[in-house]
């Protein structure tokens, strides 16, 4: 393989690392979550004064489908901000070095 195929060939390479990074983060940023975030914790007690059952909605937690969803989001933006850095390493590598 001759040095134009060659860097040819790592710069195609590069351009595609770079396409699919940018699509794993296009699913990252426009997928939407169907299901409920959070879970309120309601506690009730009784106030002293009014003797009264009050519901105070304490911080919410996030149920555990939304985390694995969160997840997964999370590592795809990973996956694809390193296929972009490593498609540009790849293009810089095939004009300069080769």
């Amino acid at each position: 393989m001759n040095t134009q195929t060659l860097q040819a060939t790592i710069n195609t390479v590069g351009i595609l690392f770079t396409m699919i990074g940018a699509l794993l983060i296009a699913v990252d940023v426009t997928r939407q979550y169907k299901g409920h975030e959070n879970e309120p914790i309601v506690q009730n007690y009784t106030d002293a004064n009014d003797f009264d059952d009050l519901g105070i909605v304490l911080q919410p937690e996030k149920t555990p489908e939304y985390l694995k969803w969160e997840k997964t989001n999370k590592r795809l933006m990973i996956l694809g901000l390193v296929m972009i850095f490593l498609g540009g390493v790849l293009q810089i590598s095939a004009s300069w070095i080769l």
